[in-house]
């Protein structure tokens, strides 16, 4: 995850918080030495028959 203030590539993640449909994630960047919040939302994975029938390579 980038850092938003200096753009640094890696950065940790210092604390994890669990919502119903989403994840909370406190970042430190060893760079500028900030923390900024992130929040990540859970997708729905959906396959369909002609997918699974495919291998997962759905023709579209």
């Amino acid at each position: 995850m980038r850092c938003p203030y200096c753009g640094e590539e890696k950065t940790a993640v210092r604390e994890t918080t669990d919502y119903t449909y989403q994840v909370g994630r406190k970042r430190l960047c060893p760079k500028c030495g900030k923390y900024f919040l992130t929040l990540e939302q859970l997708a729905e994975l959906k396959l369909t028959k002609e997918a699974y029938a495919n291998g997962g390579n759905a023709q579209k």
